[in-house]
């Protein structure tokens, strides 16, 4: 039977050290880094570690990071001197109830290595030197227990051990230099090129890469250390412009940009949501296809919610995606339930910084595009543009970004409100309470970036309440002018799923429209969104419609009489009469239909009068 197991890594002699921690990845008691003395051409930097001042570098925002099975650690080394004890060099091991892995420099001059706390596997042959660079390499096989250490891209030994391998958490940091409980095996020396995989690399590809720059998307590559002054996350860098996707019809971009319908032209936010969830480790659809931009527009194509107004990418969709792809198994490396959406609705770059250091990177919303923030240099931001051949916050952004959209790794629910609107709307919700929740955006369009006067349609007014509880709610609308409205509400329960209604109505400058929301966090299908219609709003919507030129004139009286009388039956108690003057103004608006009165103030009226019958029904 195969076991799984979590290893720890370390260079040492029978000694065995453990780590501490805190934020965000960062140097620890003033640890440096080096720029000129590098141990091959590509490589970026090296960590400068003083063993006298207890020098490490730390990173929790690897706490979850796992070695379940087989797995590599590589680095090079540049040791000032061995010490009895020996050097931790890479290890996630706090000497307590989470002891996965540590890799260390004995004082033997061999490379020593632990799993879940269980050393003396130490290599056999070369014997490591000091004050000279030397790539080191052990390479974990969970079926075997067999550690191959690797020096200079070649092959030292294959160690096995016979111990049984303790179970272990993970919750430890990731430390270079030393180990978290603090332990006296701090290192002496440099170290760059710090990598860990999820799989047991061959010889071949130990060979053939140990002294090469990765990209950092190599299959199983899980943490990679090629620069350690900046916080550059492992985005993979795609671009809306690339083949095979760039030249797919973009969402209906076919009906409102018939000349350039394409990815190519409208696919920046799409791309910088394909970036996020392959940082995160969804590479694969739920029917295991790879998932990148235009697959994931493919599939938002076929959702209901995929994409709202014309072409604005819906966030919340894709987080229903996120746990579809987990639910089909095809994402093992994926570990939490799904991606969960949150935004911060101004530049402030404090959010940003945060999730940077804590390992999420962000997309930003810029003038007409989108992009997405990697990592922090000095005093902006690295990018991944999806379209531009830019690098940085400050290349043609001013350094400034409108929102922040996030995608954060989470088994807690996706319940959401969403309401999709007209720009010059005013909208309000209240809970049961009657108080204001929930918070509104004015969504501004993208912009074709070859042309850079085309826009994909007008502005839309998003209002969002996150995991909002079981209840009703009520949503105010007004307009300072009579106005038709139209807009679309999306129910989310806890798994995603979202119940749609459109609302349609006719606003007055001095009139407000409620609509009824019933939400239901644990199932979509029990909520639903209705307008509160009353006699009183019926003969306002009857008003509002002549005064926007949808009822001629002449027809209103004979239209609001009916109502009227309808009105006085129901205030009388007179049900049934009430409801056969109702069904007569059905009779008279179906004869007045597109004669006299247009087709939009039909379908209000309509609705309106039935909504009535109903109500009175049910007296």
């Amino acid at each position: 039977m195969k076991k799984l197991i979590i290893l720890s890594l370390l260079i040492l002699t029978s000694s065995i050290f453990y780590p501490i921690s805190t934020a965000y990845a960062d140097f620890a008691n003033g640890a440096s880094v080096e720029t000129n003395d590098l141990p091959f051409v590509g490589s970026q930097e090296a960590l400068v570690l003083d063993r006298t001042q207890n020098q490490y570098f730390f990173d929790p925002t690897k706490n979850s990071l796992t070695t379940d099975g087989d797995f590599t650690i590589e680095a090079w080394i540049k040791l000032n001197q061995f010490y009895s004890g020996g050097s931790w060099l890479v290890t996630k091991d706090d000497g307590s109830s989470n002891r996965q892995f540590g890799f260390a420099a004995a004082d033997i001059q061999k490379l020593a290595f632990q799993v879940r706390g269980i050393g003396g596997i130490n290599s056999n042959n070369a014997s490591l030197s000091t004050n000279t660079w030397t790539y080191v390499a052990v390479v974990w096989h969970a079926d075997t227990q067999n550690a191959d250490f690797y020096i200079n891209g070649l092959l030292d030994s294959i160690v096995n051990t016979s111990a049984v391998i303790p179970s272990s958490g993970n919750a430890a940091e990731l430390e270079v230099g030393r180990r978290q409980d603090g332990n006296t095996g701090t290192m002496d020396g440099k170290i760059s090129e710090v990598r860990i995989w999820n799989v047991a690399r061959t010889a071949s590809q130990i060979t053939n890469n140990y002294n090469i720059a990765l990209s950092g998307n190599e299959l199983g590559l899980i943490a990679y250390y090629p620069k350690w002054s900046s916080t550059d996350l492992n985005v993979p860098p795609l671009k809306q412009i690339s083949d095979p996707w760039q030249n797919q019809v973009y969402d209906s971009a076919n009906l409102w940009s018939p000349l350039n319908p394409t990815i190519n032209r409208w696919g920046c936010a799409l791309t910088s949501a394909a970036m996020v969830f392959q940082y995160h480790g969804l590479t694969k659809l739920p029917d295991n296809t790879t998932l990148d931009p235009g697959t994931v527009n493919a599939w938002l194509k076929t959702q209901l919610d995929g994409y709202v107004g014309n072409g604005y990418v819906n966030w919340l969709a894709l987080s229903r995606l996120s746990k579809l792809a987990k639910e089909s198994g095809h994402n093992p490396s994926f570990t939490k339930t799904a991606l969960v959406y949150s935004r911060v609705e101004t530049g402030d770059k404090t959010q940003l910084t945060s999730d940077l250091q804590n390992g999420l990177p962000g997309i930003l919303e810029v003038p007409g595009h989108f992009v997405v923030a990697k990592g922090i240099n000095g005093d902006t931001y690295d990018i991944n543009d999806p379209y531009h051949n830019r690098s940085l916050l400050n290349d043609g952004y001013g350094n400034t970004f409108l929102r922040l959209g996030r995608y954060t790794p989470s088994d807690t629910d996706l319940s959401y409100i969403l309401l999709v609107l007209p720009e010059n709307i005013n909208a309000v919700l209240k809970n049961s309470n009657g108080d204001e929740v929930g918070t509104q955006y004015i969504q501004q369009p993208i912009v074709d970036p070859l042309l850079g006067t085309q826009n994909n349609g007008p502005p839309i007014k998003i209002l969002y309440l996150p995991q909002p509880e079981t209840g009703t709610y009520q949503l105010v609308l007004s307009s300072p002018i009579d106005d038709l409205y139209s807009f679309k509400s999306y129910l989310y329960d806890v798994d995603g799923d979202v119940k749609i209604n459109t609302i349609n109505g006719i606003l007055g400058g001095s009139t407000q429209d409620l609509v009824e929301l019933h939400f239901n966090h644990d199932n979509a299908d029990d909520s639903s969104a209705q307008p509160q219609v009353t006699f009183e709003s019926t003969l306002d919507d009857i008003n509002e419609a002549e005064n926007t030129g949808l009822i001629k004139s002449p027809l209103v009286k004979s239209i609001a009489n009916l109502l009227n009388k309808a009105w006085e039956d129901s205030q009388e108690d007179k049900v049934e009469l009430a409801i056969i003057k109702l069904d007569a103004l059905k009779v008279l608006l179906n004869s007045l239909r597109n004669k006299g009165v247009d087709e939009i103030a039909y379908q209000i009226l309509i609705a309106d009068v039935n909504a009535l019958i109903s109500s009175l029904e049910n007296l």
